[in-house]
């Protein structure tokens, strides 16, 4: 639709992946606040992406093309500075309070990357055709995944348990605090190297196949 040349699409994404990593700062200062829930943060943001997922639409709309990939350019680094806070707050809600993290993670993992494919599976037959449309679809479907919150307590397990090991009692619990600074960092390092690596996949695809 913008017809980006691949430099172009190569600093979006490094914009992009930069303006992940201070989100995760952020939401971890937020969270100390009293009376300020991890599930309150999660409906505030999710409400921000879903409006952030119309800005291209909302562009073309009211200026065609005028703007040339400026809505893209807008949009990218926002989300993802939005998406930054929500990252923590979704591992907290399934790491913290466990004994053991193994099958935790591995499920999340799991199910994550299974839900990118299934995403851009079902994306790909009208993407080429309906770009903007399909970002406003996302929006869509931001504001319809809080329902799944209606499960989330208003925030994840904070207390480590105290569990027998022997004749000694050791705390053996992850903390949702330890959570947040563990993926204050992990989490913004993967995310900007997929950001960065994603536009050289056609060329990697097309040496594969030739």
């Amino acid at each position: 639709y913008y017809g980006f040349t691949a430099v172009e699409l190569f600093v979006l994404s490094l914009v992009m992946g930069f303006c992940t990593l201070p989100g995760t700062t952020l939401i971890a200062l937020v969270v100390k606040f009293e009376g300020l829930t991890a599930r309150t943060c999660i409906v505030v943001i999710m409400l921000l992406l879903s409006g952030t997922s119309l800005i291209p639409l909302a562009c073309a709309l009211a200026f065609g093309k005028q703007l040339h990939g400026l809505p893209i350019f807008i949009m990218g680094p926002v989300y993802n500075l939005i998406l930054g806070n929500l990252w923590p707050l979704n591992v907290s809600y399934c790491y913290a309070g466990r004994t053991s993290l193994e099958r935790a993670m591995g499920m999340y993992a799991v199910c994550w990357s299974c839900a990118v494919v299934f995403a851009l599976f079902a994306a790909s037959p009208v993407i080429l055709n309906f770009p903007l449309e399909v970002l406003a679809f996302v929006s869509v479907l931001h504001v319809l995944a809080l329902v799944f919150l209606f499960w989330y307590p208003p925030n994840p397990a904070s207390q480590p348990k105290v569990m027998e090991i022997g004749a000694q009692k050791k705390n053996v619990c992850v903390t949702s605090v330890q959570c947040f600074y563990a993926f204050q960092y992990q989490l913004p390092a993967a995310t900007f190297m997929n950001s960065v690596l994603s536009p050289f996949l056609p060329v990697i695809l097309s040496g594969i196949t030739a």
